[in-house]
């Protein structure tokens, strides 16, 4: 069995690093992002990353100049009310046909809307026609249930974005 060969991924807005484990076995670096100095201290913990930078993730994207093969970024999004500017910053980061990984609330009223729980939700038709305007190729799409408040399924949509150029 050949062994796939390992890549460089980012984890956007890393947290407590939970994804670490699973995206190790991939990566050739793995480097974690986050705003918050408490999560970036438990991520570092893990002894996974190759490098955690605590910093704003629209503000880091924009200065640096490194290309990764993978960018994630689960249940992040869902901070960003106008994901145009990010999703620009994120293909800029991404190495030819890279592909980004992310998780957003569902929308069920507006293309952008605030949920009952204070984050931000994004219908379909709002991600799928940014991911045409961006030369992103959505290769993935799945709706599932990404948590339950009061009790209530709370519904998300899955993506992976390939870039084209």
């Amino acid at each position: 069995v050949e062994t796939p060969e390992k890549i460089n991924i980012l984890d956007l807005g890393c947290g407590t690093g939970s994804l670490a484990c699973f995206l190790r076995p991939y990566a050739k670096t793995l480097d974690g992002l986050d705003l918050s100095p408490d999560m970036i201290k438990i991520a570092g913990e893990t002894g996974l990353y190759d490098s955690l930078i605590e910093h704003e993730i629209e503000t880091h994207l924009a200065k640096i100049s490194i290309q990764y093969d993978v960018i994630v970024a689960a249940a992040v999004l869902v901070h960003f009310y106008d994901l145009q500017n990010i999703l620009s910053l994120i293909w800029n980061r991404l190495k030819k046909n890279g592909k980004l990984i992310f998780s957003v609330f569902e929308g069920s009223v507006n293309e952008k809307e605030l949920n009952d729980f204070l984050m931000y939700a994004h219908s379909d038709r709002y991600i799928t026609n940014l991911a045409s305007s961006l030369s992103f190729q959505v290769n993935y799409r799945k709706n599932a249930i990404h948590e339950y408040h009061s009790e209530k399924p709370v519904s998300a949509l899955v993506y992976v974005f390939q870039k084209i150029e």
